[in-house]
């Protein structure tokens, strides 16, 4: 071989390391922040994902008074409640009872296995019976307030109930998972979204493959010689009361959901329900912003719906942008902050009183982060991650040392640089002798095709003369 070609082959190899190390750490899914948009986006393709949130859903529902049925409720009430009273005292005498009966047998008395169940039994009913009284009890206080605001004067009922939604995608936080394939990579992407359009999995394998190329170059070149709105569902404008049909006004019910990790939000929710003459609001509210809203001569126009997310969406391009400069895979997600939501309603007209609240681990309240998917040289890189509704769950990677691969490169390169050539002479070997047996075959066929025609033509000539063919067979051996 001559130097030129020996210095062509090492540069191809060269080239092909330094490729392999510039190309580490690259990334192999990326994640493009985009606007929620229904045409077609020019670089849009790949796996559409979202960051999740959970909404709150808030119903109040406001009826008349009539102090005659409050007072018949509440007597209703009492009486369940001295019924249950009745029903507890009888409970607990029988497991006492039956407790005592238990403890009088010895040990090994026959009849205690019976007893001991009959002990428990008793024991479970006074347990259910000691729940019914505290239900009762809750329900007779609740009449006997409701009973008493009637006496005051009072002409309206309310019931209030808070509830958390279940997870739902950020409209405001949409992102595209784009595969970044690599010439030296074997690449594996598996993204799993659910129905709302939140992750429920992700698995990324990239094989770096510069490694095994360039054994397979070396062994090729040996052969060849020796060298990543509005949810209002009522009007703005309050109705006017009814109070011939109904003393308390319109609606009768209000019902809406909204983003509670937003003050705003919240504040908003409360405006609709003071527009409404409904007094409650959904905390935590700042004192000031409170204090406002309880102001009479308060500009309520003033709280205007929540602006759109557009600076979220500004937010999430300027990081992706830093990631995606310096050529990092990403796969975003976020992770929930608990919050208490609360309930409030003005009872005596200046204060407000708690009379609900929830703990709601909130998705949009938490931080974004996102995990890494960049590859390595030489080897095989594994991100494993699984989600639940959005959130992340687990994150199992795997990162096999590439100074090991490195150390191991030579002397792949050398054994191939020694087995490729002598596979090749194997295989010339192999090819003279099938070549040899072939060419012994042939002449065989040819000398028997000779013998077989010369003793045809002697048969037809001792059958034309009347004689006996037999002469024209070989002698036996």
């Amino acid at each position: 071989m001559s130097g030129t070609d020996f210095i062509a082959r090492r540069g191809l190899a060269a080239a092909l390391l330094s490729t392999s190390l510039l190309s580490a750490g690259c990334a192999t899914v990326q994640s493009l922040p985009k606007d929620t948009t229904r045409g077609l986006e020019r670089d849009a393709g790949g796996l559409t994902y979202f960051l999740p949130q959970k909404l709150a859903k808030l119903t109040i529902t406001r009826e008349p008074v009539d102090p005659e049925e409050q007072a018949q409720a509440l007597k209703d009430a009492t009486a369940a409640l001295k019924s249950a009273k009745a029903d507890q005292a009888a409970k607990k005498a029988a497991a006492e009872g039956e407790q005592a009966l238990l403890d009088q047998l010895g040990a090994d008395a026959s009849a205690r296995s019976s007893q001991a169940e009959a002990a428990e039994l008793t024991k479970a009913a006074q347990d259910l019976s000691d729940i019914r009284v505290t239900k009762a009890k809750a329900a007779a206080d609740a009449a006997d307030k409701a009973y008493r605001a009637a006496l005051q004067g009072a002409k309206c009922a309310y019931t209030g109930k808070l509830e958390l939604l279940p997870a739902q995608a950020d409209v405001s936080h949409r992102y595209v998972a784009q595969l970044r394939h690599n010439w030296l990579r074997d690449d594996t992407v598996k993204l799993a979204v659910t129905p709302a359009g939140l992750l429920s999995s992700s698995n990324v394998v990239a094989a770096d493959r510069t490694g095994d190329i360039l054994v397979e170059v070396a062994g090729a070149l040996a052969g060849l010689g020796p060298a990543g709105g509005k949810s209002a569902l009522w009007s703005n404008k309050p109705q006017p009361p009814k109070a011939q049909e109904l003393p308390c006004g319109e609606p009768r019910t209000i019902v809406q959901v909204f983003d509670p990790s937003d003050e705003d939000a919240r504040l908003l929710v409360a405006k609709r329900l003071k527009q409404a003459d409904y007094p409650f609001l959904i905390g935590p509210i700042s004192a000031q912003k409170k204090k406002t809203l309880d102001t009479k001569t308060s500009d309520l126009s003033t709280l205007d719906e929540p602006p759109t997310k557009l600076a979220a969406v500004s937010s999430d391009k300027s990081v992706a942008d830093e990631i995606r400069k310096s050529d990092r895979g990403a796969i975003f997600y976020r992770s929930p902050l608990p919050m208490t939501l609360t309930l409030e309603q003005k009872a005596d007209g200046e204060n407000w009183h708690v009379i609900d609240a929830i703990l709601a681990q909130l998705p949009q309240a938490g931080p974004i982060s996102y995990i890494p998917t960049n590859s390595s040289a030489f080897v095989k890189t594994v991100d494993d991650v699984v989600f639940a509704d959005g959130v992340i769950s687990s994150w199992s990677p795997d990162r096999p040392s590439e100074v090991l691969e490195v150390v191991r490169l030579p002397v792949k390169i050398a054994t191939a640089i020694i087995s490729v050539p002598a596979q090749l002479l194997s295989l010339r070997v192999d090819y003279s002798s099938h070549a040899k047996a072939l060419a012994d075959q042939q002449a065989a066929e040819i000398t028997s095709a000779k013998t077989l025609s010369k003793l045809q033509k002697c048969l037809n000539d001792a059958e034309a003369a009347g004689s006996d063919g037999l002469a024209c067979l070989p002698p036996a051996p």
